[in-house]
């Protein structure tokens, strides 16, 4: 998962030609584009981006033009980004559905390998994820992978630790954190309403289907607080990681657990 590439194309301006909601969309990819390269994503640009018609204009003259009023700044910010980028003198195909490197593009059949949106860039993430087999390099690209979680201390040694090979729990963990996720929101908006544990794993379950419990015994939930660092009060304080997802069960052991607080929001990025 090192040295990660973007591609820019005329599927980039082809994208844009093709959808109503241009607003929304330029928004969508420069949230994309902005990530990407917070996380060290190198962008290429080929230069046919240019070359493709949009409402009877070259794109390479639509990006400069101001007849919507409401697009000019984020053309303007879409145009930086894509001057920024390498230039390479390749065609697109040669990057069809590579692992190490994603086409800006949406609505396309061509290849699997297409990101614009910032959910697209995770999934991409986590399709990488699952090609490793290695215990530490997944539990090290672990945070590259997922926008709202936190991973507190030594994963590996944890991953170590599972009843079954790790190999076999994978797709599993990969898919229990994916949707823990995505149910950041809904989390926040549990604990603002002063729910309690129980409730907000039913309805985790019941967005999930996956099995979700608070920690039965209360020695075990001493064991699971963890020390983190408050940005409003500047101090150091526990917080107790007791909820747990349930992998199914391998033969007659116990199903191994993902442990997780479902997040506050003066903490570790709102995570």
């Amino acid at each position: 998962m090192e040295n990660n590439e973007g591609v820019i194309s005329h599927y980039l301006a082809e994208t844009i030609a093709n959808d109503l909601n241009v607003e929304e969309l330029l928004i969508s990819v420069l949230e994309m584009i902005e990530e990407a390269a917070n996380r060290r994503i190198h962008l290429l640009r080929i230069d046919d981006v240019y070359g493709v018609y949009i409402n009877n204009e070259f794109f390479s003259e639509w990006l400069y033009n101001r007849n919507n009023p409401n697009l000019v700044d984020l053309k303007k910010e879409l145009s930086i980004k894509i001057e920024r980028a390498e230039s390479i003198d390749e065609k697109c195909d040669v990057f069809f559905n590579r692992t190490d490197c994603f086409i800006i593009s949406k609505y396309n059949g061509l290849f699997d390998n297409n990101v614009w949106s910032l959910d697209d860039y995770y999934g991409f993430r986590q399709e990488q994820l699952k090609q490793i087999d290695d215990v530490h390099l997944f539990a090290k690209y672990l945070p590259e992978c997922f926008s709202n979680i936190f991973f507190y201390g030594d994963i590996s040694n944890s991953l170590s630790t599972l009843v079954a090979p790790f190999f076999e729990r994978k797709p599993e963990i990969i898919e229990h954190l994916k949707k823990l996720d995505e149910f950041y929101c809904e989390f926040q908006k549990m604990l603002s309403q002063g729910k309690d544990n129980k409730y907000i794993c039913q309805q985790f379950k019941s967005y999930s289907g996956i099995d979700c419990s608070p920690q039965a015994g209360r020695d075990g939930v001493i064991e699971l607080t963890k020390e983190f660092y408050n940005e409003n009060t500047k101090r150091t304080e526990s917080l107790k990681c007791e909820l747990h997802t349930k992998l199914q069960r391998k033969g007659k052991q116990k199903p191994d657990r993902i442990y997780f607080h479902p997040g506050k929001k003066e903490y570790i990025m709102e995570k």
